[in-house]
């Protein structure tokens, strides 16, 4: 005689079932599965389920170990790759962003004589003044930093300018008025007014915050999981293309002279140009922002267009509306400190990027020239081995952008941190020894730890600094982090040229250890507290930063697990 299973009913189950107990694995891969089961269980099915608890987390935890039926999965590489048109946009969003805070912070190295000589001349003719060495000096240093304090405010505006207007007619404003900046910055040279120069400055950097601060909130949203980390790289690299072309232009041989500096400017406008066509004519918002205005036909159309087709799969407008609500209760400014997670990622985004400012870049940035001639190189040939030096960090960022989805942020950040770290401290060793035994062999060794400085930058840190805040944080409160993470490096990178001029005048060597501080700390910190964003969504990587850890344990798997069935 056989007997029927006894049925459980859930309602009036004698203990309190975990999500994790109920929660199928195959309502993973069918939508609306779950919900259409009755809601009674018999005990063999709880039972069937509890042992498969363990396969769910492994496919949360790690989407590389499941296999899906809509082959959206790691097992096919061409997945890894962005699609082409996604590729493109890309490309042309960092040309108009990112491009032009490498050539505006290379450019005044080369031309910092030219510049200076063109506004003091200017202010003395226009107003009757003479200024001393050390005014001019003062003056020119001033100059330079506007570029900072505007960026400062651009970040500071993005966020609210996104919220009313979209990414896209947000780069559309952002590369006009760059034109329009750029062209007064050009033609202050041949009227003679160096009040045009500053105002143009200083409305650059205005730009270039806003730009840069949108960049990583729209790649990180246009980009499928598999192919986030090369996106996001797609920023540092542009920044490092606009440093190269920036110390070449501004060489004597080329535009580097009093009459021809302002063809430098010119040639900054096409990228901005490039841009504004794009945005106008071919540019899709993000799923995620046509799925914040309710129209999930423009959300399709953008996933289309983005997405190749195999990574497109039933449920991926679902997933987009889940990112979507986290923290969708919050809008405003003081969640990002109330909530634990989004607490969390602000401090390790904030730290990467006054690292970025105090690894040492800066110091290159502006003064590379003059460090190179102080360890015994010419004017002219260290002007010459500055420019090409700039070649090693953008091989580097070619590296970190097809290496970072394959072996991860966290590991690329920690050896980069760590080598950034002993390269620091071999240069001060060096210097220190070419001041007391003037041996010139030294400079070309000092040459050498210098290109692999810019390298071993390029490599981590430096491209991931600018978007690593966009993968931590939720779609409500991506903008906001990513505003004050880009203000933090624009406001350390104003501090840090001011700090280390005096300081190497005075300590000399020493003054490296204004970068081997703060590097020290932030490895340590990294290691300690950042955990590993490739390959997870936004719900797993909040779960692991709301625990304070690295990577999921037992509890925190089940977490992450619970919070995911309940949605």
């Amino acid at each position: 005689m056989s007997t029927s299973t006894p049925k459980i009913p859930l309602s009036n189950a004698n203990r309190k079932i975990h999500p994790l107990e109920i929660c199928p694995s195959s309502s993973f891969d069918e939508p609306g599965l779950y919900e259409r089961q009755q809601m009674t269980l018999s005990v063999d099915d709880v039972m069937r389920r509890l042992s498969q608890r363990e396969e769910d987390i492994a496919d949360i935890v790690d989407p590389r170990n499941k296999s899906s039926p809509n082959d959206h999965s790691m097992n096919n590489k061409s997945l890894q790759m962005p699609s082409l048109r996604l590729l493109l946009t890309g490309i042309a969003v960092v040309l108009g962003a990112g491009f032009h805070f490498g050539f505006q912070i290379s450019i005044i190295n080369p031309l910092a004589e030219t510049l200076q000589t063109f506004l003091v001349q200017s202010l003395e003719r226009r107003y009757a003044v003479q200024f001393t060495d050390i005014a001019s000096t003062v003056l020119w240093s001033s100059v330079a930093g506007t570029l900072f304090i505007g960026a400062v405010i651009g970040a500071a505006i993005a966020p609210s300018t996104m919220a009313k207007i979209g990414s896209r007619w947000s780069f559309v404003l952002t590369s006009s008025v760059m034109l329009v900046a750029l062209a007064i910055g050009a033609l202050s040279k041949p009227i003679e007014s160096a009040e045009l120069f500053i105002v143009s400055r200083f409305t650059v950097g205005i730009c270039v915050g806003m730009a840069t601060t949108l960049q990583g909130v729209f790649l990180t949203e246009i980009s499928p999981v598999y192919c986030r980390g090369f996106m996001g790289t797609l920023a540092g690299l542009s920044i490092n293309i606009g440093f190269l072309l920036a110390s070449a232009f501004g060489l004597p041989q080329l535009f580097g002279t009093p009459s021809g500096w302002p063809l430098c400017f010119f040639a900054e406008m096409i990228p901005s140009a490039v841009l504004l066509v794009v945005s106008l004519f071919a540019l899709f918002e993000s799923p995620l922002e046509y799925l914040r205005r309710g129209d999930d036909l423009k959300a399709r159309k953008a996933i289309d267009a983005y997405y190749r087709r195999a990574q497109q799969h039933p449920d991926l407008l679902k997933e987009l509306r889940i990112e979507l609500s986290l923290n969708s209760n919050v809008n405003q400014w003081k969640s990002i400190f109330t909530d634990r997670a989004t607490r969390c990622a602000l401090y390790l985004s904030v730290l990467l990027n006054v690292t970025v400012s105090f690894s040492g870049i800066m110091a290159i940035s502006f003064f590379g020239t003059l460090m190179l001639s102080a360890i015994g190189f010419s004017t002219r040939g260290a002007a010459l081995a500055n420019c090409l030096s700039t070649l090693s960090g953008t091989a580097g960022c070619i590296v970190g952008s097809l290496s970072i989805d394959k072996i991860g942020r966290r590991f690329l950040i920690l050896v980069s941190l760590s080598s950034l770290l002993a390269i620091n401290v071999g240069m001060m060793g060096l210097v220190w020894t070419f001041v007391h035994y003037r041996m010139q062999w030294l400079g070309y060794a000092f040459l050498v730890l210098f290109n692999i400085f810019l390298f071993v930058f390029s490599v981590g840190v430096g491209p991931m600094a600018w978007f690593i805040s966009t993968e931590l944080t939720d779609s409500q409160n991506r903008p906001r982090v990513q505003s004050l993470s880009t203000s933090s490096q624009y406001i350390t990178c104003f501090i840090c040229p001011i700090l280390y001029s005096p300081l190497q005048k005075l300590v000399g060597p020493f003054s490296f250890m204004l970068f081997i501080i703060p590097l020290t700390f932030s490895t340590l910190y990294i290691y300690c507290f950042m955990p590993e964003t490739q390959q997870r969504t936004i719900s797993q990587i909040r779960a692991l930063l709301s625990e304070g850890i690295r990577d999921f344990n037992h509890e925190t798997q089940e977490k992450s697990l619970a919070n995911d069935c309940a949605r």
